[in-house]
């Protein structure tokens, strides 16, 4: 009886240990880490954004990180994000394909590198140009060097729009900022906060 008993056991065991070993792991890049239970918090305002990978999961022919934005302890939006040797791609945002993905970080990173977008979603589409540059930016959770890429050319709903991100090695997206209008128009500004890897973030959980 007991031998059955281990055996069930050992079975169950083999069931769970082939199931993680075959689960797909996204790629990763010192610029964009993508670890389960990586979280991110930013700061527009007076209001808070909690950014947090939480799957890994297949899109066409990419593993992506599934990464939801929270607002107030509710998630608000989700997008997949896939690393691939040749920079970081949107692959689709709120459950819908971005059809080709674009891509909105260019490695190996270069100083002055462009690139094209002709993208769209759910037949809206998303055309720019993309540069890179770098930058030293102060934001509440330190100050970073950082790799620099600027869309622009880029419309919503026919106006304007271009937008920054700041990438720091180890960390991922310390800055965005969004031009909505041109010169003189809306500007959304996100700062990091906080960063806190899977391991930091669980130690934070059991303390609450």
């Amino acid at each position: 009886m007991r031998y059955i008993r281990f055996s069930a056991v050992f079975a169950t065991f083999a069931v769970v240990a082939c199931q993680a070993s075959a689960q797909e792991v996204a790629p990763t890049h010192e610029f964009f880490p993508t670890a389960i239970g990586t979280q991110w918090v930013y700061r527009s305002g007076v209001v808070e954004v909690l950014e947090r990978i939480t799957a890994h999961e297949r899109v066409g022919n990419d593993v992506c990180a599934r990464v939801e934005s929270i607002l107030n302890g509710k998630v608000v939006s989700f997008e997949h994000i896939a690393v691939r040797p040749d920079g970081v791609y949107r692959v689709a945002v709120a459950g819908q394909p971005v059809n080709p993905p674009f891509r909105f970080a260019k490695f190996p990173p270069k100083l002055n590198d462009r690139w094209e977008v002709n993208s769209a979603v759910l037949g809206q589409a998303i055309k720019g140009t993309f540069a890179t540059g770098q930058a030293s930016v102060k934001v509440p959770a330190g100050e970073f060097q950082t790799l620099t890429t600027t869309g622009t050319g880029f419309k919503v709903q026919e106006s304007d729009l271009a937008f920054t991100y700041h990438f720091a090695k180890g960390v991922g997206k310390v800055k965005q900022l969004t031009q909505i209008g041109g010169a003189g128009g809306k500007e959304v500004v996100l700062e990091l906060k906080e960063f806190h890897t899977p391991q930091q973030a669980a130690v934070s959980s059991t303390l609450r």
